[in-house]
């Protein structure tokens, strides 16, 4: 069933019900108090101070008596006053979200008072945009993931670790390789052009380049995303898509501790496809090319007059016996991983420190493939009075990723391809003298059309590294100029140096062109220094009315620089890189680009006893390349927290109930500051014209309704969020919708002295459509220049990057014919396949004719299917059992499909290539002995490149994505080793996956974009992943 919305957001009756609702509560709250107030007898003073179990004070309490409800509200300062009658025994102090307390109050005439915050799913402490605060007081769309829970996954990258953990956000691997960034899309692609990854903030710095950043995910003490506009508008443009905030751990008060953290595993891959034997590919390499097969094959089959003639030599029987070579066992492979952490934090009241490290280490699962990271963290936090605090950080860490890419655009050549290459190759020779494991080019295949190389020399041979070190540093300033007026300034430098090295000798295809031996070296280096100046002013007047206003100033300046060269006919393959001066260069790059803007925002919260909340925020942000040309991204939000009022206060069953509002508009830049680096460090003329940099950008428009709900002290925790995402104000580019509906849910099911069991569960819905596109009325794209015809389409009224071609309607079948004079003659009621009538053959494919002009052509193209999934989520289980503990991430999505390219090269050979082998499913082909409708018969394939929906498949997927198992060995066993903590934990990533797609993975996309989604093209598989650690703290 589709998702839809049919309702209008901007209509004021969908908040109609509500409003009416806290109008009408308020006017009765007014009544009840005013019972309360009139006739009550004399009465005493009672004073005291109210503040939580650290000593800070709590405004906005609410004392009252049990017995005559006289009522009085705690000031900011923690201090109130209640007048008592001669009735009143008992004394209550309650806030939403502090444990209620209830005291005798016996002949005290003061009584201080420690509250306990209550742990639960709707009252934790969360970071947000430039502060922190209680979760309920925020009314936009937030997730804050706990670090235990994700840094059980063995990986190197911590968002690869978020998969299936948040609702609306979309984790999924692109590549597959090594090393290669995850792709994160939070609530639906903004654009068909830009960038739509998050932002990222990192203890307080903003970094554009997470990329190159190195997050060691054992270092993270907080995890919260910002989704929807009222939350993440307060970082302007950059904070289109979404924000990631990101805390890392700091040095503490006391004794020093020392961790140590180490994991060892290894990764295979298992679910290689299945490909033709010997016996099959010889047969049909012979109904490919009789004659030409019996000359490689079938030397005794061959007519007595022929040259080649071998009357000892093999027929097609022979193979039967014959085994042939698995090129994916050759290229495929059981591969090491390590991960190492140590850390060491400590202090004392004034000052904090923590240093740590961490060391990755990954073999890829494909030979000549790997990825490595050293990481190396220092932080110092320093108390100088009770006013001043200063505070480092620095952050260098060093990766590396090498092996010749499986897949991506950088691959001119679709035989090129690592797998086309292992897929491909013949599993047997037709001389029994010839073993193919030993050449490096096959010996039967060295021209034009198909020069075969052998899948693991040109691997092996392959050399293609890419490292980057990053420096991230920062420093802040905090003084408290009044006690309720605090300044803050931060300074931050982003330093990166990247460096690409590429070499091919004569062994690779690459290396065996026109441009002989060859390689290339590319270095780029880039800073970014951002300093941020804000003031933040927080009171509460009247015990009632509390109020929090932010404003600050942000300077960013950003520079690139790229130099690099490509050479040829490199005289010395043997040195390979360090030869480059050799040879004879053809291409050249020196590029330079930099540039700088300021912005100032602001931000007002209010809270109205813990009961409503007001939030509304603003930034001006000077648009690079501009002279003094601002954006604009206002937001505003309100919340009402309904076990305030006094129907729920006090509930024993309703623990939160909640109703969020939130609206915003981010005006984001209609183009990237380094889409085009140019010499002079400016935007080449073209780019100019085209965006007529004048100030023109485009707005992201977004609602976001929510609810919470709470049962049992948030033992069943309910999240709801319904949104609208709307890209508007960009009549040269065009517009796009987003909306959906996002559910999470947490459950308490166990707690027991010995036994815990908790749920989390989360699925989103999104809609994707475009509403307009400049100048055109649909873009069409294609992927592989050997394809004819274009794969993708996105036009208004639809999802970006629509699945389009031609409708399969299966294989041609004898009725279909007349026959005349021996020949098969396509029935003049049937249309053609686009190829000429008097050569199409039973057995052929054959395509929908939706015009019913009887011919196959480009009005016959329609959409054919969608990449976008219906509905995807996770499903988090975590169960203890005394010193033991146990936690199960399943994963999935839903109703996308996938165009498994792969099939049109490998089950039914598009291009008729001799020598190239087939998926083993091939030989249920089409023949006349046994028809299929499924698959055509060899040389049956049709005009070539014609995209259709043969090979588009479900992509539905449910994957074991984590599963971890971990003991804490009891403390009386490790005292003796000066431990204080020590834990093994097993873990295994990616064990099973459940999906009916045919392809390696369903979750790994070659040639990803919003335009082109979807795409397998002999892609890089995730791995499965299994790991011993041990956890020690001393």
């Amino acid at each position: 069933m589709m998702y839809n919305f049919s309702f209008r957001w901007g209509n004021p009756k969908l908040l109609l019900n509500p409003l009416v609702y806290l109008c009408i509560t308020i006017i009765l709250n007014s009544l009840i108090v005013s019972k309360k107030s009139f006739g009550q007898a004399p009465s005493t003073s009672l004073v005291g101070r109210v503040t939580d179990v650290d000593g800070r004070e709590i405004p906005g309490v609410e004392i009252y008596t049990r017995e005559s409800a006289r009522s009085s509200i705690s000031q900011k300062s923690g201090l109130y006053n209640l007048n008592i009658g001669k009735s009143d025994s008992t004394i209550i102090f309650s806030k939403v979200g502090y444990i209620q307390l209830e005291l005798a109050i016996g002949d005290r005439k003061v009584i201080n008072v420690k509250l306990q915050r209550e742990k639960t799913v709707f009252n934790e402490t969360i970071n947000l945009g430039y502060g922190s605060g209680s979760y309920q007081e925020v009314a936009g769309s937030l997730v804050q993931i706990k670090p235990e829970d994700f840094i059980k996954a063995p990986v190197s990258d911590f968002i690869e670790a978020l998969s299936g953990r948040i609702a609306g956000v979309k984790i999924s691997s692109l590549t597959g390789q090594p090393g290669e960034a995850m792709d994160v899309v939070v609530r639906g692609a903004n654009s068909l052009y830009k960038n739509y990854s998050p932002l990222y903030v990192i203890d307080g710095v903003i970094v554009d380049n997470i990329g190159n950043v190195t997050v060691n995910p054992e270092e993270i003490s907080s995890l919260t995303v910002l989704k929807d506009a009222s939350l993440t508008s307060i970082y302007g443009a950059r904070g289109a898509n979404g924000v990631l905030i990101i805390n890392t751990k700091k040095g503490l008060p006391g004794k020093s501790t020392i961790s140590f953290n180490t994991t060892v595993g290894f990764q295979q891959f298992t679910n290689k496809i299945k490909m033709m034997d010997s016996y099959d590919f010889v047969k049909y390499q012979t109904e490919i090319n009789q004659q030409k097969a019996n000359e490689l094959y079938n030397r005794a089959s061959l007519n007595l007059s022929d040259p080649l003639y071998n009357a000892s030599g093999r027929t097609l029987s022979s193979y039967k016996n014959i085994e042939g070579i698995d090129w994916q066992d050759e290229i495929f492979r059981s591969s090491p991983i390590q991960i190492h952490n140590i850390g060491i934090r400590g202090g004392d009241k004034d000052t904090r420190y923590s240093l740590s490290g961490s060391i990755f280490d990954q073999n890829g699962v494909i030979i000549n493939s790997g990825a490595n990271r050293y990481q190396g963290r220092a932080t110092l936090d320093q108390i100088i009075s009770k006013k001043i605090r200063i505070g480092l950080t620095a952050n260098y860490g060093r990766y590396s990723k090498n092996g010749y890419a499986v897949n991506g655009e950088d691959v001119s050549n679709s035989t090129n391809y690592a797998l086309f290459r292992a897929w491909g190759a013949r599993p047997v020779s037709g001389e029994s003298n010839i073993n193919l494991l030993d050449y490096a080019i096959d010996p039967d295949y060295k021209t034009s059309p198909l020069v075969k190389y052998n899948p693991i020399i040109s691997i092996e041979n392959e050399s293609k590294t890419y490292t980057t070190s990053n420096l991230l540093t920062s420093a802040y300033f905090e003084l408290d100029i009044l006690k309720n007026l605090k300044f803050r300034s931060i300074g931050s430098l982003n330093a990166d140096r990247n460096r690409l090295d590429i070499f091919y000798n004569s062994n690779t295809p690459g290396g065996n062109s026109a441009l002989a031996a060859n390689g290339a070296f590319r270095y780029m280096k880039s800073k970014y220094f951002t300093n941020e100046n804000t003031l933040n002013y927080a009171n509460v007047f009247k015990g009632a009315h509390s109020l929090e206003v932010l404003a600050g100033f942000s300077y960013y300046n950003g520079m690139r620089e790229l130099f690099g060269f490509s050479v040829s006919n490199l005289p010395n393959e043997d040195i390979g890189i360090y030869g480059l001066d050799e040879g004879l260069p053809y291409a050249t790059e020196s590029n330079m680009s930099k540039y700088s803007f300021r912005s100032y925002f602001g931000r007002v919260n209010y809270d109205y006893k813990s009961k409503y909340y007001l939030s509304a925020s603003l930034r001006a942000e000077e648009l690079p390349f501009t002279n003094n040309i601002f954006s604009y991204s206002p937001s505003f939000s309100v919340g009402w927290n309904m076990m305030a009022e006094n129907i729920l206060k006090g509930s024993k069953i309703v623990s939160t109930s909640k109703l969020r509002f939130g609206y915003g508009q981010i005006q984001s830049w209609a183009y990237e500051p380094f889409d085009y680096i140019s010499t002079f460090g400016k935007p080449d003329a073209a780019f100019n014209g085209l965006l007529n940099l004048d100030g023109r950008r485009e707005t992201i428009e977004q609602y976001n309704i929510g609810y919470d709900f709470g049962l049992f002290k948030d033992k069943i925790a309910l999240s709801l969020d319904v949104y609208r995402k709307e890209n508007v104000g960009t009549p040269y580019l065009a517009s796009i919708r987003n909306e959906g509906l996002e559910v999470s849910l947490s459950t308490n099911n166990i707690q027991a002295d010995n036994f815990k069991w908790t749920s989390h569960f989360n699925v989103a819905f999104n809609k994707n459509k475009i509403l307009s596109i400049n100048n055109t009325d649909a873009i069409y794209s294609q992927v592989g220049s050997d394809l004819t015809s274009p794969l993708y389409v996105s036009k208004p009224g639809y999802s970006a990057g629509m699945f389009y071609g031609y409708v399969f309607d299966g294989i041609y079948q004898v009725e279909d014919f007349d026959m005349t004079g021996g020949v098969y003659i396509l029935k003049s009621d049937r249309p053609d396949n686009g190829s000429p009538r008097s050569s199409i053959q039973p057995g052929d494919i054959r395509y929908k004719d939706l015009d019913g002009n009887l011919s196959i052509n480009q009005d016959d193209q329609t959409i054919i299917g969608r990449s976008a999934p219906k509905h995807f989520g996770g499903l988090l289980n975590n169960f203890n059992y005394k010193a033991f503990d146990l936690s199960v991430l399943f994963q999935w999505s839903y109703g996308n499909q996938i165009y498994n390219a792969n099939r049109m090269l490998f089950e039914g050979n598009y291009s008729n290539l001799m020598g190239l082998n087939q998926y083993a499913s091939y030989n249920d082909r089409w023949t006349a002995e046994k028809p299929s409708n499924e698959l055509f018969r060899t040389g049956g394939q049709g005009p070539t490149g014609f995209q259709s929906s043969r090979v588009l498949e479900d992509g539905s997927y449910l994957r074991l994505k984590t599963i971890s198992i971990g003991y804490a060995v009891p403390k009386r066993h490790i005292k003796s080793l000066y431990l204080s903590q020590l834990n093994v934990r097993f873990s295994a990533q990616n064990l099973f996956t459940i999906t009916k797609y045919s392809g390696l993975d369903p979750e790994v996309s070659a040639r990803h974009s919003v335009l082109t989604p979807g795409f397998d093209y002999a892609a890089y598989p995730q791995a499965k992943t299994i790991s011993l650690g041990l956890h020690a703290t001393f």
